[in-house]
């Protein structure tokens, strides 16, 4: 796929990477800014009725882990759900368990998204 750009023309890769892109925006605007966050179930839940088709929940778990800044909460075992959330203001950059006011433990990533 190729943008307009006021340089002229540049590639910004295939249409999947294009969508997953779109993805990316739409999960940063649905993703709480307080952990514990939402589950992947939650957030395709909430998934807003515009130009970007709701994924599926694999999808989404894939995407949730390729951007980074989201904090992840819970351990993924029954009852204990993985939550995500995303700060509202830039955390420092590094990675590492945080605790939230609540004593919530979380991972914190660095915020860029990755490429696989």
């Amino acid at each position: 796929m190729i943008e307009l750009t006021p340089d002229g023309y540049r590639t910004v890769g295939n249409k999947a990477d294009a969508k997953q892109a779109d993805r990316a925006v739409t999960l940063r605007d649905v993703l709480p800014t307080d952990p514990p966050g939402l589950t992947a179930e939650e957030i395709l839940g909430a998934w807003p009725e515009n130009d970007v088709p709701k994924p599926g929940l694999r999808t989404t778990r894939a995407d949730l882990k390729k951007l980074d800044g989201v904090l992840v909460s819970g351990s993924g075992t029954k009852g204990n759900a993985k939550r995500y959330s995303i700060p509202a203001s830039s955390p420092s950059i590094g990675a590492g368990m945080e605790s939230n006011a609540n004593g919530v433990e979380y991972q914190r990533s660095q915020l860029t998204y990755k490429e696989s």
